[in-house]
Formats: C-alpha cells, sequence, structure tokens
C-alpha cells in the first residue's frame, strides 16, 4: 500500500485531503492543521451530492469571504483600517470597495452546477484565471442562472477583464433584478472603471431595492461627492446617519458632505457628534477645529486642538493644526513652534519643506516686532 497524507477538520472531524485549504464538509479553515499520513485505502473522494451539497454551500459561503451577516463587520473594519491611514489632509471620503459575491445562496441543480463548484474553491485559492474557466463553463451550461453570472463576472473581475466583468454582472441583474447583491457589484465595478454616473444609477436602484440598506446609502452617497453633487449626497447619506446614529465615520463623512453642500453649522453639529462618539480621532478633531476656524471661533478651535494634544503629543496632524490656527489668532512665535514640532514629528511629509518655511517666516516676522 502507498501512504496518503490528510487533515483532520478541527470542527466536524472529517478526513481532508492535504492539499486541500477548507474542510469539504464544514468549510473549516485547515491552515493551521497538521498533515497526518497513513497508508491509503480504496476510500471513495467525497463530491458534490446530495448529501453533503448544504455543506459545500457552507464552504462557497467561506471561500468568498462575505456573507449577509459578514459584510457588515468587513465593510466598517474597512473603513476603520482607512481611518487610521486618513490625514485631514488627503480626502476623506473612503473609496468604494472592489467587487464580491455579497450573498452566496444554493444554485440550483442546473448543469453546470460542478464548474460552479469548482469555479468558487479556484477563486478562493486566488486563482481568477481558472476559476473564470470554470464558471463560463457553468454559464455555458446555464445561460439564465444569475448565480453563475454573477460568480463568472467576479472572477473576470479578479482576473482583470473588466469590461467583460460588467457585462456579465449586468446580464445577472437582469436575470434577477430585486437581487440587491449584484446590482451593488455592478455598481462597484463601474467605480472601478470610473463610470461614475452610470453607477450611480446602479444605486438608486439597488435602494429602491432595499432603502433601509445603509452601507448601499453610504456607497451612493460616495460617487455622488465625486460627481460633484453634493447635495444629492447628502439627501442619499441622510437616511443612514439616522439608522446608524452611533457611527462616528458615517457621521463625519455627513459632517464632509454637508459643508461641501454650503451647511457649515449644521456641519460643525455633526462634526461634535462624531467627535464625542471617539474623541481620540485626531481626523475628527481636527476637522472639527477647521470648523471652527471658518466661523471665527479662532479661540474655540485652539482649545480644542489642545485638549487633544493633551492626550495625543506625538501627533503631527494635530501639531500642525494648532501652528495654523494660532497663526489665524496672530501668534506667529507660539504657531512657528508648533509647525517646527511637525517637521520633528513628520519629517517625511510632503508639505513639510513648505512647512519648514513657513516656520522660518513667522519666526522673522515675530523678531522684527
Amino acid at each position: 500500500m502507498t501512504e496518503e497524507e490528510f487533515r483532520i477538520c478541527p470542527q466536524c472531524q472529517a478526513r481532508n485531503k492535504a492539499s486541500w485549504e477548507y474542510c469539504v464538509r464544514c468549510g473549516e479553515s485547515l491552515a493551521d492543521v497538521d498533515v497526518l499520513i497513513t497508508e491509503a485505502t480504496a476510500t471513495e473522494e467525497i463530491a458534490p451530492t446530495e448529501g453533503n451539497a448544504a455543506s459545500l454551500w457552507g464552504l462557497a459561503l467561506l471561500l468568498i469571504g462575505i456573507g449577509a451577516v459578514a459584510s457588515v463587520f468587513i465593510w466598517n473594519t474597512f473603513r476603520e483600517t482607512k481611518d487610521q491611514e486618513t490625514s485631514y489632509k488627503n480626502a476623506f471620503m473612503f473609496p468604494i470597495p472592489a467587487p464580491e459575491l455579497i450573498q452566496v445562496t444554493p444554485a440550483p441543480k442546473d448543469p453546470g452546477h460542478e464548474d460552479y463548484i469548482a469555479g468558487v474553491k479556484f477563486l478562493a485559492r486566488g486563482d481568477a484565471d481558472e476559476a473564470a474557466k470554470h464558471l463560463a463553463a457553468a454559464v455555458s451550461a446555464s445561460s439564465l442562472n444569475a448565480e453563475f453570472r454573477a460568480a463568472h463576472a467576479l472572477a473576470l473581475w479578479r482576473a482583470g477583464d473588466q469590461a467583460r466583468s460588467v457585462t456579465e454582472y449586468r446580464e445577472a441583474v437582469r436575470l434577477a433584478p430585486q437581487d440587491v447583491s449584484n446590482r451593488v457589484n455592478l455598481a462597484r465595478a463601474l467605480v472601478g472603471r470610473g463610470e461614475l454616473d452610470a453607477a450611480a444609477q446602479e444605486y438608486e436602484e439597488a435602494l429602491k431595492v432595499d432603502p433601509d440598506n445603509a452601507e448601499i446609502r453610504e456607497a451612493a452617497a460616495l460617487v455622488f461627492h465625486h460627481l460633484g453633487d453634493a447635495q444629492k449626497a447628502v439627501d442619499v447619506l441622510a437616511d443612514a446617519v439616522r439608522a446608524r446614529p452611533s457611527d462616528y465615520l458615517l457621521l463625519r463623512e455627513y459632517a464632509v458632505l454637508l459643508e461641501e453642500a454650503g451647511k457649515p453649522v449644521e456641519a460643525g453639529e455633526v462634526y461634535r457628534k462624531a467627535l464625542d462618539l471617539s474623541p481620540d480621532v485626531v481626523t475628527t478633531r481636527v476637522l472639527l477645529a477647521r470648523n471652527m476656524g471658518k466661523a471665527g471661533r479662532i479661540r474655540e478651535a485652539i482649545d480644542l486642538i489642545r485638549e487633544g494634544i493633551a492626550s495625543n503629543p506625538d501627533s503631527a496632524d494635530l501639531r500642525l493644526s494648532l501652528g495654523e490656527c494660532l497663526e489665524r489668532y496672530g501668534d506667529s512665535s507660539t504657531a512657528a513652534n508648533e509647525y517646527k514640532e511637525y517637521v520633528r514629528l513628520a519629517p517625511e511629509a510632503p508639505d513639510a519643506d513648505s512647512v519648514r518655511r513657513r516656520a522660518e517666516r513667522l519666526e522673522k516676522r515675530a523678531s522684527s516686532r
């Protein structure tokens, strides 16, 4: 007899081939499971059958990576990660993610079913080209299956064929117009191709089907923001803010849009709510201070920034913001010190040289008095 390598699933105790990354029965990851060796026997490989169909769909959910419940967590994690990387000097609106299969539901036993399963597995392994081949075969076998179309569209997108991906997503939407996930993915793909007007239309259609979906509203608002229609973005995002009043990132985005729509007073109120929810977030504090400064409330802005520095003295952005406020207040000497502190904390920042020169000018101005 020959030797056989295998892994035992820690969740359901099923025996899996050593090369498999996920349990074929329950979908549990096998990444950290030790490989065992035994003498091979004439056992039959587990195949997609009625008996394990439900398990395979659990596997599909895991392999694709975003489920109906997980999508909210992943989207918020994505946004919070971006927030950690955001400086108030950059754009404050978060980019829209690439297409994903937001929901995966069992497909009917149409012809091409096995190719569909194979394609989903290849997607999970990161082999988009091979996935696209299998999913193209599934679509050829069952051209009216919207789920097959959507999976094929995703594989094409990841393989770099964006034009065909959009075409396939459109077909999936035509076949299942009430499936919001397909329309959202189509909108995401259109954003990725820079077709913002078309993306906005798809998001609006998605909201007709699911008007209470805060994630769709946020994405739609981002598109209208990039299209330069701040008021439309405000209108779209308002319902999401009412639905998620404790989401400080959402509130901050809403405040940015209110400012762009010419409503600075309302924006300041929303910035304050966002800061109260998460007082340690530098970007929100700086944006509120800038809002105060534009309204002539420089003294309040200085106090707000100094309050942040008291708990976060090594924040370069807070130092720069304080320098700007002090300069507007007329305190050139102290402003210059804050600018120099910014340069010390962020010597590689793109504006470090210009801020250094700014500090030197203020020092000369202060010494000449």
